[in-house]
């Protein structure tokens, strides 16, 4: 079974606030109080910048939010590059 810092971890990477600037990707409470505390728990900043969820294409610091098979694999890509995947030829 999980232990309570990984539940709260696995909520809090899926109802905060997520957002990228030139440092990288981030996740925020969004002033919300129980997000607000549960960053507290983990010692988090809010933002708190995070390393996965990302858009596979090189380079790109957005976040991943389509996925399509492609020749290497399974990619999760950001909007842009998913379109752009998609509507070639």
């Amino acid at each position: 079974m999980a232990d309570f810092r990984e539940i709260v971890k696995d909520l809090v990477w899926q109802f905060a606030c997520r957002g990228n600037d030139h440092s990288g990707k981030w996740l925020s409470t969004g002033g919300l109080s129980a997000l607000q505390n549960a960053f507290k728990e983990l010692g988090w900043d809010d933002p708190y910048y995070v390393e996965g969820g990302g858009c596979e294409h090189p380079g790109c610091k957005a976040w991943a939010t389509c996925g399509t098979p492609t020749a290497s694999g399974y990619k999760r890509l950001c909007r842009e590059h998913f379109r752009q995947r998609t509507s070639s030829p």
